[in-house]
């Protein structure tokens, strides 16, 4: 026995990834064979599986109504695109194709950045796990044999027989200046407030195998730095600044090494490190970040007008990052936040 449907398809000939839906009224045994039918009949996409969008059982009247509209729909019988385009509110019709939308939303920076701004939020809380079960494993002498799920569950549970060292950045810490303190306006009562301050900070988060990169400006003279990095943790190399001059060898012995520039890799990325900002560095066109200090977040330096519109240079400078070494992650973090503002 013949039945009555309204089949609803995606019609084109509209633009790629596009389609307007179109009601059709078909008589057929059962709504598959309705559905395909409609497969068949022009301007419908006969090859897209999910062409066909609803088939609903119909009334005889319905399907006479339905067959009326059709037959006055101009898109339907349209022979070339001009024709089409003079169709009155034509644009209002067209949709986009689910596949389509996925494929241009995830071609836009929008998503992009949506979507690195979740990787980076999910590293950072992975390192912040594995210090936090090596700071509690650290207490006692049974670490060695602890196994860590460093995915947070579900994923590769690995069994680390000895810490992991984290690399951290800072700048400008200028231990002991309370001219630097004053001028850039630090929210410090004295300089030994700030100075007990940011080694309290750095050893909180820093280990004792840890390396943190100081990228210039350590301390105001050669007995501050001495006695300032006997307190600190980790192992601390120097990329000089343009305050580390004061510094003899005596101080830069409590260094692994100084430098003026390096490049190093840091995970899977290539980190540049320099105490001044720098516009072209080593793999900055193969998506290197450049890690760099010295201008504060003085709003007179130039560089503070054009550093925060490139995404890959870090201002890692202890008034920017609130007076502790960070690692890479979080200082992209940072900046990921500071350019939505």
């Amino acid at each position: 026995m013949k039945k009555y449907f309204e089949v609803q398809a995606m019609c084109g000939h509209v633009g790629k990834g596009k389609y307007i839906p179109i009601s059709f009224p078909v008589i057929a045994i059962n709504g598959k064979e309705a559905a395909e039918k409609v497969r068949s009949y022009p301007r419908v996409k006969h090859h897209y599986k999910k062409a066909i969008l609803n088939v609903w059982e119909i009334s005889f009247d319905s399907y006479l109504k339905l067959k009326d509209a059709n037959n006055l729909d101009a898109y339907l019988h349209c022979n070339n695109i001009q024709q089409q385009r003079q169709i009155e509110n034509f644009e209002s019709r067209v949709h986009y194709m689910p596949v389509f939308i996925e494929k241009k939303y995830k071609r836009t920076k929008e998503y992009m950045m949506y979507r690195q701004q979740i990787t980076r939020l999910h590293n950072i809380d992975q390192e912040r796990k594995i210090q936090e079960y090596y700071s509690s494993a650290l207490t006692d002498n049974s670490w060695n044999d602890k196994p860590i799920d460093s995915t947070g569950g579900g994923g590769i549970t690995i069994s680390l027989l000895r810490r992991i060292e984290m690399i951290y950045y800072i700048s400008d810490s200028h231990f002991g200046d309370e001219r630097v303190m004053r001028l850039a306006k630090r929210p410090f009562h004295s300089v030994n407030d700030m100075d007990d301050t940011m080694i309290s900070l750095w050893n909180k988060k820093v280990g004792g195998t840890d390396v943190v990169y100081v990228v210039g400006d350590f301390a105001i003279n050669n007995q501050t730095a001495i006695k300032t990095l006997k307190q600190l943790n980790g192992q601390k190399i120097l990329i000089l600044g343009n305050h580390d001059a004061c510094l003899s060898e005596q101080a830069l012995q409590y260094f692994e090494s100084t430098a003026t520039i390096c490049t190093i890799k840091d995970g899977v990325h290539s980190v540049t490190l320099c105490h001044y900002p720098l516009l072209s560095y080593e793999n900055s066109i193969y998506n290197g970040y450049h890690v760099f200090g010295h201008i504060h977040n003085n709003p007179r330096d130039i560089a503070t007008k054009i550093i925060p519109s490139l995404p890959r240079h870090l201002n890692c400078g202890a008034d920017v990052i609130g007076f502790m070494p960070k690692t890479l992650q979080e200082l992209i973090y940072l900046k990921e936040q500071t350019m939505h503002v």
